[in-house]
């Protein structure tokens, strides 16, 4: 049985070595081929930034096992005995913006986003220590948003512990007043982007925050379901109904209430 790491090592390489952006169906929907580069003549990281690696050893070797017993039955095993952590230059223009990524039992970082990145880089490697632990196999459902939301929920709800049960919602559905820290949030309330329909695709906190309220409002075990049935290959949508009463979109909508009913709640108690 595989409960425990033995071991979290570092590999420091170059470009050429890249290869693709999580070729699992967890990352379906991230499936991006980063393009071979040439080797360069060395790599040097500055001090910052192999601090940040070494905060990521010790961050995988606290969460890789807790992540494993938060999302999973007592004594299942972990996916990978050996974790490793691959510090590159940086990724290529076509994931310029891309800090890092997780594939199989690798963690991939781009020294060239790290030593620019805010504080809310320990937050960021939980979100990709989790998807070392969702091996989940292909799946024929649509679940990139779903892989996406569970490991932000993890994130959010255990290492940030700020996940919250509702969005700010307006009455046309989208996002509002959100700020530059909560940069996901941000982005979409910017985009003006409407959540009425199937806002959950959108992944990531959007998904977190509906997972966190099916938790709270319908199933406490929930998400822990969810991803067991993932790993297992056994997810259907058909799983909201059983877990949580309703079909997915049905959800959804009551969630979106919930959240506009909570946001115009907010406002009134802040008015003078």
């Amino acid at each position: 049985m595989k409960n425990r790491l033995a071991r979290c090592f570092v590999r420091l390489t170059l470009p050429i070595l890249l290869g693709c952006f999580m070729p699992l169906a967890s990352h379906a929907a991230d499936n991006v081929d980063g393009p071979a580069k040439p080797a360069q003549a060395e790599f040097k990281p500055s001090p910052a930034v192999l601090a940040r690696v070494e905060q990521s050893q010790r961050l995988v070797e606290t969460w890789y096992p807790l992540i494993n017993s938060l999302l999973f039955d007592e004594g299942h095993a972990l996916p990978f005995t050996d974790v490793e952590i691959v510090l590159m230059p940086g990724f290529g223009p076509e994931l310029a913006n891309v800090v890092a990524y997780a594939s199989d039992n690798s963690i991939y970082i781009s020294a060239e986003q790290v030593a620019v990145m805010p504080d809310n880089f320990q937050a960021m490697m939980v979100h990709e220590i989790t998807h070392i632990n969702q091996q989940y196999p292909p799946s024929k459902q649509q679940v990139g948003w779903l892989v996406e939301g569970i490991a932000d929920y993890v994130r959010h709800k255990y290492f940030e512990k700020d996940i919250g049960a509702t969005l700010q919602i307006n009455a046309q559905d989208q996002l509002s007043g959100y700020q530059p820290d909560a940069p996901y949030f941000f982005m979409l309330e910017k985009q003006g982007i409407s959540l009425k329909e199937q806002g959950y695709l959108k992944a990531y906190t959007v998904a977190s925050s509906f997972l966190y309220w099916l938790e709270v409002s319908k199933d406490k075990d929930i998400v822990k379901k969810l991803n067991v049935a993932l790993s297992k290959g056994e997810y259907t949508p058909e799983l909201f109904i059983v877990y949580g009463g309703g079909t997915l979109d049905i959800l959804w909508q009551e969630f979106v209430g919930a959240s506009r009913a909570a946001t115009l709640v907010t406002a009134a108690t802040a008015k003078p």
